[in-house]
């Protein structure tokens, strides 16, 4: 995050910064950031900040900012804590709580969560798209996959309460944890 100051680009040498509460009146507390394939720019909020404003999902194409809210999208939850961005331009948006949302380049919104899936989280620490097409998402159940068909959660004892995940170029999944390995 920035501390509240909205997103910064910075080119090696100078420092830009954009005030989200301006030009998408939404809250300047960044939780997560992902460009899609199109390099349009994802940034996820998270209420905390002093500054009054709701939190939730903002596009930014170069040009246009476009907020998404629970009261204007189908956003599940006004935090959203981690995005990624798969290779069919699929954008997955964590929100924290039991749900996952997907928002497609049509604009089309799926809800992900256990009552519709076989997605078990009650948290989402962190997704992670893989080069293959499968995504990873960082659980407080362990992680879970999902190979564009079915959701497989690997329960070991020692991934439980997930809070980040990355795939490395040979396509080995890492996570990391709030707590200590057991």
């Amino acid at each position: 995050g920035t501390g509240g100051h909205g997103v910064i680009k910075f080119d090696g040498l100078h420092e830009q910064y954009y005030d989200l509460n301006k030009l998408a009146n939404i809250t300047n507390v960044i939780a997560s950031l992902a460009f899609d394939k199109r390099g349009i720019l994802w940034i996820g909020t998270q209420l905390g900040g002093s500054d009054g404003f709701t939190s939730g999902l903002v596009k930014f194409d170069g040009t246009n900012w476009t907020t998404y809210t629970t009261s204007n999208s189908s956003l599940p939850n006004y935090n959203v804590f981690s995005l990624a961005v798969d290779t069919a331009g699929v954008v997955w948006i964590g929100t924290g709580s039991s749900d996952l949302a997907t928002m497609d380049d049509t604009g089309h919104w799926t809800r992900i969560n256990s009552s519709n899936s076989a997605f078990p989280a009650l948290y989402v620490g962190a997704i992670t798209a893989a080069p293959n097409g499968d995504v990873w998402v960082a659980t407080d159940k362990g992680p879970s996959r999902w190979d564009g068909k079915t959701w497989t959660t690997y329960t070991s004892g020692v991934l439980n309460g997930l809070s980040g995940c990355a795939v490395d170029a040979h396509g080995h999944v890492w996570f990391s944890s709030y707590s200590s390995v057991q």
